[in-house]
């Protein structure tokens, strides 16, 4: 069944079939601190598939991109779910906050913030 995701985040938000670019780099749609050196200037991709699934996918990091305490393999997408999985970037968390959720759509917005907080 298709279901409607959309990520909120300070540049704005992403849905269905669209990709999210996390890293220091203005170009990337998620800006990190420039002044957190563990986060790579293009760091990992968030894709939203056309029927709502949320794919992780590291770009090749320095410090690579843990889900569930795994590193991930640079450039293979894997599944993420956002209300159970822990996605871990350099030394910060990704956090999915669900905003709001029925069976046909969830809304998430997209926190970075220290490992070891709450």
């Amino acid at each position: 069944m298709e279901r409607m995701i959309t990520i909120m985040t300070d540049e704005g938000e992403f849905t269905n079939g669209q990709t999210l670019v996390v890293g220091r780099s203005l170009n990337c749609n998620f800006v990190t601190p420039k002044e957190n050196e563990t986060v790579s200037r293009v760091h990992l991709r968030i894709q939203i598939s056309p029927q709502g699934e949320i794919f992780v996918q590291d770009e090749g990091s320095f410090n690579g991109t843990f889900v569930n305490g795994v590193q991930l393999d640079p450039f293979e997408p894997i599944e993420l779910d956002p209300m159970h999985d822990t996605l871990l970037i350099g030394s910060h968390l990704l956090d999915f906050q669900q905003i709001d959720e029925d069976e046909s759509f969830a809304v998430y917005e997209l926190l970075f913030r220290p490992a070891g907080h709450r």
